[in-house]
């Protein structure tokens, strides 16, 4: 069945049967065609196929209407919380300035883009500044892809009649955070694989991920599939920290004790410290400047009388968020499984965020590795060398482990110490199973203190 949208274009509708049949339909204009006039004649005089026609109209009517609805409820949440929940400024005022890469990568105009760098590089943030002056954003954090069971079910929206629907306007989607799913299922896999798939049929839409750098081999083969452009975050230029230097006399005085050099690379670093007045005589190197966030910033050691939640009170809390949410590879732990002073104080320190209507998360993913780097080290100390009882204890977490733990490995190549006497034990020692191994040697190998390692073992 054909429809005309014009009586104009009856004249130049051909037969299709015989040998010029196309497929296993014949078609003749005589007998199959329907014009919009065959239609308002027949409306005219047949109540009943007027009703029917009446009834598809609607049904398609509303289905168009559902799909507005739904988009524009998606783009809402999109600015209202996934974009909000990004932190771009240093201390809430200050902007790093991006504006030549952001110019760069909106120049090239690649379909595909993931901005990759190391953790607290401020991927996300470049991401915000790329779609925030966009009509269409819909955004995602990547664990969106573990929790739905199709891809509609990400936005809550058809994908699909949207983009019809769209009509050739832009659309950006941004799924932040891919990291995240690394180590997942190959099924979460092809859902975003899908989504490359049904974008790559439209030339105005696009997708934006960010990913950190040490996790891109795992999105390698989707990466080569869809031509998908990569773009690098550096750590912090001097001359972008001589303006920093100038807002923050405390990074000025941090930078000429050279030895804070490793903290000053990173936006993440900067901006604890600057929002969080931290005393820069408390803060060592970058291991032990982690356990102070732990301590003193996640775990609310300075803020206990004025929220009346202990140091143990608030570990456990943040312990359990960060373990769920791991373990299920979810977007977040329901607000009511913990206690409400705690989720009251956490909210009031920028350490939790409402991830949707009901669940709650940790704001940056780092407080999430610095929350498995205490819990690993912990439970190493205690296994007093017996390292078979260390790794029995983590498998017990799942499959999230591995990624966590090869974080915890990398970042323990920040201290030499560790690197002649922790990583070295571990590599060598027979007592270690080949599995474990292997998982210390990729984090080994994604740390960006490997060649240090290397070539103090290379004999």
């Amino acid at each position: 069945m054909f429809f005309v949208i014009t009586n104009d274009s009856v004249d130049k509708v051909k037969d299709y049967n015989g040998d010029k049949q196309i497929g296993k339909i014949s078609f003749t204009k005589k007998e199959d065609l329907i014009t919009t006039r065959d239609i308002i004649n027949r409306a005219e005089n047949d109540i009943a196929f007027l009703n029917s026609l009446y009834n598809i109209l609607k049904l398609e009517f509303d289905r168009f209407n559902e799909s507005v609805e739904k988009l524009n409820e998606a783009i809402h949440f999109c600015k209202s919380t996934g974009l909000k929940n990004i932190n771009g400024l240093i201390n809430g005022e200050y902007e790093i300035d991006r504006s030549t890469l952001v110019k760069k990568i909106k120049e090239d105009n690649a379909k595909f883009v993931t901005i990759m760098g190391r953790a607290g590089s401020g991927k996300s943030a470049l991401c915000k500044k790329i779609v925030e002056n966009e009509d269409v954003v819909l955004y995602a954090r990547a664990e969106s892809f573990v929790a739905a069971t199709d891809i509609n079910g990400i936005w809550k929206c058809d994908i699909k009649a949207v983009l019809e629907y769209l009509n050739g306007k832009k659309i950006v989607f941004f799924v932040d955070a891919l990291e995240f799913i690394a180590d997942c299922s190959d099924t979460k896999f092809e859902l975003l694989q899908y989504l490359y798939e049904i974008v790559s049929n439209y030339e105005n839409a696009y997708i934006l991920t960010s990913c950190r750098t040490s996790d891109k081999s795992a999105f390698m083969k989707l990466e080569s599939n869809f031509a998908i452009k990569p773009y690098e975050i550096d750590d912090l230029s001097i001359n972008e920290l001589i303006l920093i230097m100038e807002k923050y006399p405390v990074i000025q005085r941090m930078y000429e004790m050279k030895s804070y050099s490793d903290l000053l690379k990173s936006p993440f670093y900067i901006n604890m410290i600057v929002s969080r007045k931290m005393d820069i005589d408390d803060i060592g190197d970058e291991s032990s400047f982690r356990e102070y966030i732990w301590t003193k910033v996640i775990c609310l050691q300075e803020k206990k009388k004025i929220y009346r939640v202990t140091y143990q009170e608030a570990a456990e809390a943040i312990t359990k968020i960060v373990f769920e949410r791991a373990k299920k590879f979810s977007l977040g732990v329901p607000e009511d499984e913990i206690n409400s002073n705690i989720v009251e104080a956490l909210i009031s320190e920028d350490i939790i965020i409402m991830q949707g209507h009901e669940n709650i998360r940790l704001k940056y993913d780092i407080f999430e590795d610095i929350c498995f780097e205490h819990y690993l080290d912990k439970e190493f100390n205690e296994c007093k060398g017996e390292y078979r009882i260390f790794y029995d204890e983590i498998e017990q977490l799942g499959r999230c482990v591995y990624r966590r733990y090869q974080i915890w490995i990398s970042n323990k190549l920040f201290i030499k110490s560790n690197r002649d006497k922790f990583l070295s034990c571990l590599v060598f020692s027979a007592d270690i199973s080949h599995e474990w191994k292997r998982q210390t040697e990729i984090g080994i190998v994604k740390s960006r203190f490997c060649n240090s390692f290397f070539k103090d073992n290379r004999k």
